[in-house]
């Protein structure tokens, strides 16, 4: 969970040195999708999910299991691989919502379980 909450902090103060130039909110993008893909592994194992082997697998179960937008995490994957995008500003404030969402989701997850133990 302190991971979770480090890398979306390190993304959030990512976003206001990049003073919205394009090209470095682009690789903003690409350098977060490889550094949250570790840690959607690990949320999977918390929830009880089997761990896929590919980050995209990865990221689509998680999608799945919390409900977010895996539209979102899938343009951030094209751009990850190099492959040219629209706007890396609308894209940016789509994927900080599903990432902080999917932080929130998490730590209720992680709470809900601490009070079953304690009960």
């Amino acid at each position: 969970e302190r991971d979770l909450r480090e890398k979306l902090m390190r993304l959030r103060e990512g976003y206001v040195e990049c003073c919205g130039a394009p090209r470095r909110l682009r690789r903003l993008l690409a350098a977060s999708y490889s550094s949250f893909a570790p840690l959607w592994r690990a949320c999977l194992y918390l929830l009880g999910y089997p761990v896929p082997g590919h980050d995209s697998e990865v990221t689509a179960l998680l999608c799945r299991a919390l409900r977010l937008d895996p539209a979102v995490f899938d343009e951030v994957a094209v751009l990850a691989a190099g492959e040219p995008i629209g706007d890396p500003a609308g894209l940016f404030a789509r994927y900080l919502r599903e990432v902080s969402e999917a932080v929130t989701r998490i730590d209720r997850h992680a709470v809900q379980q601490t009070s079953e133990v304690t009960s």
